[in-house]
């Protein structure tokens, strides 16, 4: 499929779960997914993958697709900043595929940006 492909992930991730207590990494964890559901849902999103603290979504090949993504990302980074959750992360267009594994030329692309 075509389309605009968003990729994001947590800055310090890693550093975030070595270094949290149970309880507190529960609670960050559940703050970023209802983030990024809440999000989601608000834009009219319904393509989401949460694997980790890594976000992939997709929209149709439109402006008023690259307009949710825009909207979505920039709304994530401000409601993940004020949680002390800065993302880091890209929107391309391309070819890719979407399911159980999601790949393709605008996932790498995103991927590496």
């Amino acid at each position: 499929m075509i389309g605009y492909f968003f990729v994001a992930d947590i800055l310090g991730f890693g550093n975030i779960v070595r270094n949290s207590n149970e309880v507190d990494l529960v609670a960050r964890i559940n703050s970023w997914t209802t983030i990024v559901d809440s999000l989601a849902h608000q834009h009219g999103i319904d393509n989401i993958q949460l694997i980790s603290d890594t976000v992939f979504a997709y929209t149709e090949s439109s402006t008023a697709g690259l307009r949710k993504l825009v909207e979505f990302s920039r709304l994530l980074l401000n409601q993940g900043v004020q949680q002390s959750l800065p993302i880091r992360g890209a929107i391309t267009h391309g070819d890719f595929d979407w399911g159980r594994l999601t790949y393709g030329i605008a996932v790498i692309t995103a991927h590496e940006l």
